[in-house]
């Protein structure tokens, strides 16, 4: 087995994946991911072997994790799962946009690499209504719009 948070974090999507289903069009509500519906709940035995979390390796705690202790623990997720569709799009539509702004910007390589580290952040990480999260990514796109362009010679 690999990194007992790695393995919670699949008990908590493989959780929200199906909560998603219940409601993929209007979703649950903003924030409601700490009120869903069987989120203090502990995996089941069938989730525990699908993911194969069973044996001796296995984390001793994984059995009584809750499916979603706070949020999901990624972005993505978060926004289909509580804004239904139109977040998910609208998530979609503003990933777009800022690739197309890190590309235009007057260092794209660092627009990007900064645009890269938030995604890998936001898919894996904080809550997609976290106030210090928030600023601190526009804090980050604020230092990448000051830098001067790159002399190309």
């Amino acid at each position: 087995m690999g990194s007992p948070s790695a393995a919670h974090r699949l008990l908590i999507w493989d959780f929200v994946t199906d909560r998603i289903t219940e409601r993929p069009l209007a979703g649950w509500g903003m924030e409601a991911s700490r009120e869903i519906p069987g989120h203090r709940d502990s995996p089941t035995a069938e989730a525990l072997r699908r993911f194969h979390l069973t044996g001796p390796g296995a984390a001793l705690w994984l059995p009584s994790a809750m499916l979603l202790p706070l949020h999901p623990h990624n972005g993505a997720l978060q926004l289909w799962l509580e804004l239904g569709l139109p977040g998910a799009l609208l998530g979609a539509a503003l990933a777009l946009l800022l690739g197309g702004a890190a590309a235009r910007s007057p260092r794209p390589a660092v627009a990007t690499a900064v645009l890269a580290a938030a995604s890998v952040t936001a898919m894996l990480s904080f809550g997609a209504w976290q106030e210090w999260w928030v600023g601190a990514e526009l804090m980050a796109l604020a230092a990448v719009a000051a830098l001067p362009a790159c002399d190309p010679g």
